[in-house]
């Protein structure tokens, strides 16, 4: 899979991007803790779906910590087909 970071999709900007399989991958920090904060991802992930992307979501703990999982766990969710 190639992704492109940082890339504007619709009236968003998502982390990494795979254009071929419609598949985005979100890091999260503590920014996406707070209330308002769920709300406006929420938000931008029914957009997003809406639109035909599938969102993979990892920690940054987990990417610090535990990176050949987060790799697996991609790897898998993007073998899957979408729902």
């Amino acid at each position: 899979m190639k992704f492109v970071r940082q890339s504007p999709v619709g009236p968003y900007f998502v982390d990494f991007l795979c254009r071929e399989r419609k598949l985005i991958v979100e890091i999260d920090g503590a920014t996406h803790s707070a209330d308002a904060d769920i709300a406006h991802d929420l938000a931008r992930e029914n957009w997003l779906r809406a639109h035909g992307y599938r969102i993979f979501r990892a920690s940054n703990t987990d990417v610090y910590d535990n990176m050949s999982g987060v790799i697996e766990a991609l790897s898998a969710f993007a073998d899957r087909r979408m729902d």
